[in-house]
């Protein structure tokens, strides 16, 4: 049976303590970096203290302060939208390789004179935010998202478009007529 060492880490945060899994740990550039999953329970519930409705959905996406960090992120690692791919003349662009890139750290400046925390840039859009686990780096984080509220104000909207219209019916009146034979 071969030996297996772990790290474990546990980040306390006004009062509350939370235990840091294994995969949101990474190690690159000779550092430990963590990956700021947005739909991460236990990190939204520390990033929201107080605050925190356990009846509502929660995503760290729903904070305007962490999508200008991703966004920023994501400019600084000259990533583009599929909006600009393709918002073009219309015309089909060559394939191109896609770039290969090269892992860097990056300095994110923080809304409201939060200072400044240092990240990893990223090679997709969709990438989790990853911060330098360092005491300083996120008290500074974690002091600017803390009370944000994570729930979803927008509603989703539903369109009737017609396209079904009176299928519904023609299902219930035919499940009406067989509950009617027996």
């Amino acid at each position: 049976m071969p030996l297996t060492l772990k790290k474990l880490y546990h980040i306390t945060f006004e009062g509350d303590k939370w235990h840091v899994p294994e995969n949101m740990v990474v190690e690159k550039l000779g550092k430990e970096w963590l990956l700021m999953v947005p739909s991460n329970y236990a990190l939204c519930k520390l990033v929201q203290g107080g605050k925190f409705d356990y009846t509502k959905k929660f995503s760290l996406k729903n904070i305007n302060m962490f999508d200008d960090l991703v966004s920023q992120r994501n400019a600084k690692s000259s990533l583009t939208t599929s909006d600009d791919l393709f918002g073009g003349d219309g015309k089909p662009q060559p394939k191109r390789k896609r770039p290969v890139f090269e892992d860097q750290e990056l300095t994110l400046d923080l809304p409201a004179g939060g200072g400044t925390i240092t990240c990893l840039n990223a090679s997709k859009i969709t990438d989790a935010l990853a911060v330098e686990m360092d005491e300083a780096n996120l008290h500074n984080l974690f002091a600017c998202l803390h009370g944000s509220d994570t729930s979803s104000n927008e509603a989703r909207s539903y369109q009737t478009s017609g396209k079904y219209k009176g299928l519904a019916a023609k299902r219930k009146c035919k499940k009406n007529d067989n509950v009617d034979d027996d």
